[in-house]
């Protein structure tokens, strides 16, 4: 497995047992003989609780992510005819991400859901997910504004 398989493997992992599998997968990148990807590995933050439901939303909700992103693709081009597609994406993955915390054993609590839309809307407005690589966020994203505009 390479640095970026085993990354993408540890953002996908339940967020109660990241710091277990992203030591496993540290190992495993070691045991290979990639020393300096295991460290590499080891350094990766773990993610607050909202950054890891839009994680997993980008993972296991990827039908409506990319629904989302689709829209708002279209809303950055000026056109208003995506606005509902755009609303409706994100009502339905503020829904998913309450099953996912739910299911996952954490709290779904409106502070936790209001930065999970804050980073969909951030990742929606800039069209990607920089500076992470897509469903590898780790902190929680600003809301857009008119710096991300210009």
């Amino acid at each position: 497995m390479t640095f970026e398989e085993s990354r993408r493997a540890l953002y996908q992992a339940p967020l109660a047992d990241f710091v277990k599998e992203r030591t496993r997968l540290a190992d495993e990148l070691r045991a290979a003989g990639d020393k300096k990807a295991g460290a590499k590995l080891r350094q990766q933050p773990r993610p607050s609780v909202s950054a890891w439901a839009t994680n997993a939303l980008y993972w296991h909700a990827r039908d409506l992510f990319d629904a989302m992103l689709a829209a708002a693709a279209t809303l950055r081009k000026g056109d208003l005819s995506a606005t509902a597609a755009h609303r409706e994406a994100l009502a339905s993955l503020r829904q998913r991400a309450t099953v996912m915390l739910t299911d996952a054993g954490h709290s779904a609590t409106s502070a936790t859901l209001h930065k999970v839309a804050t980073n969909l809307a951030a990742i929606s407005a800039r069209g990607d997910f920089f500076p992470d690589a897509p469903g590898e966020i780790t902190t929680d994203r600003e809301p857009p504004g008119f710096g991300t505009v210009a």
